[in-house]
């Protein structure tokens, strides 16, 4: 990976995921830089451009605390509903696009109990992630976590070309296209991503 014109020589990540990552400590990930890429094999050389976006600006939260009731009424209650949600917003603009990722930080969380399957709806997972979206706002419900505790919220701001990729995922079978690509000599795409991050705690309902 080249920034700058300095290259940064990526290592295979441990176990057979295809993961590359860089183990120094020196480079910096900023708004506006250029990295480009180069992948050889068998002597053929693969190559990729991106920038650096800016981060989602005005990120807020309704509240900083998710309340799990201990009982589940019928039909819902809408002021329980509004203690038991969390809606996440930030600055709109229309020609980007966002994703919301949730994750419980807890060393050993305490893990929420499940009623007929009303909670619990990670699946026992500490972490989610929401599909791409051009909306500001995402709502972060209390059937959708599986854990107590301390969670964050960031939401990703992702270039123009990872964008095209995934609008372009759904593809009838009758006209078939190729892949978008940003690679030169090569198919795939290289892009960058900005975030930013907030907290909320999730606590059972006294």
């Amino acid at each position: 990976m080249i920034k700058d014109g300095r290259q940064y020589d990526l290592t295979l990540s441990p176990g057979d995921s295809g993961y590359y990552h860089y183990t120094g400590n020196d480079l910096l990930v900023e708004q506006g830089d250029v990295f480009e890429i180069d992948v050889v094999h068998n002597d053929k050389v693969a190559t990729g451009k991106a920038v650096v976006p800016a981060p989602p600006e005005d990120l807020a939260l309704s509240s900083t605390t998710l309340y799990i009731p201990t009982e589940i009424t019928f039909p819902f209650d809408p002021a329980l509903d509004s203690t038991s949600s969390i809606t996440v917003s930030w600055k709109r603009d229309s020609t980007s696009l966002f994703y919301v990722v949730v994750e419980n930080v807890e060393e050993n969380p305490d893990s929420i109990a499940s009623f007929g399957g009303f909670r619990g709806g990670m699946g026992g997972s500490r972490r989610f992630m929401s599909t791409p979206t051009s909306q500001n706002e995402y709502r972060i419900q209390r059937f959708s976590l599986s854990y107590y505790g301390k969670h964050t919220v960031r939401i990703y701001r992702v270039n123009q070309e990872y964008a095209d990729l995934y609008g372009s995922r759904l593809q009838d079978s009758r006209d078939l296209n190729e892949p978008l690509t940003n690679i030169e000599n090569g198919l795939g795409v290289f892009s960058a991503f900005n975030s930013v991050k907030a907290e909320f705690t999730v606590v059972q309902q006294e």
